[in-house]
């Protein structure tokens, strides 16, 4: 919705790791497998500051003036990423989805279904470890759990308490 009705050009964070670690990107490398090597990238000491290096680099390249970084995992990253971006405003939202609604999101996307040990593995895995975390670092936390017409009216009140505005001729 952030990028139809408000313009936002969005930076896959799983994509930038993938080009980083110079594999491909989940579907195409098993997620169990991406999830062991993204961890042990961002466990490094340089890890963090190379991967918020490089999202503020795609952002520059992008030179538009609204940039959606969807998904950060850790603190570090994140404190890097907002001392890197200057003068930039950031604003950081955090959703939280049930588990059984993920859930639902998570079967719906692959495409032989999933069990639900596949996405308990997947959510415990040691890169996911910070994620709930990050809820209080948000500027905003929106709730993904009261229906989709709901969840777009917050949305875009949200926006609108911002000073958003949505893209033209939409």
């Amino acid at each position: 919705m952030l990028k139809e009705e408000f313009g936002y050009v969005e930076i896959n964070t799983g994509e930038v790791v993938a080009q980083l670690l110079g594999i491909p990107p989940v579907p195409k490398t098993p997620r169990h497998e991406f999830q062991e090597k993204a961890w042990k990238f961002i466990s490094t000491d340089s890890g963090p500051e190379r991967l918020a290096r490089r999202l503020v680099e795609i952002a520059r390249d992008h030179n538009e003036p609204r940039i959606l970084i969807d998904g950060l995992r850790q603190r570090a990253t994140l404190d890097r990423l907002k001392n890197m971006a200057g003068d930039r405003r950031i604003g950081i939202i955090f959703v939280h989805t049930p588990s059984d609604q993920a859930y639902s999101f998570y079967a719906s996307r692959i495409a032989q279904g999933a069990s639900m040990s596949d996405f308990l593995a997947t959510r415990s895995a040691q890169v996911e470890g910070e994620v709930e975390s990050l809820i209080s670092s948000a500027d905003a936390v929106l709730y993904n759990w009261t229906g989709r017409p709901q969840y777009r009216e917050t949305i875009k009140t949200l926006m609108a308490e911002l000073g958003t505005s949505e893209v033209p001729g939409t």
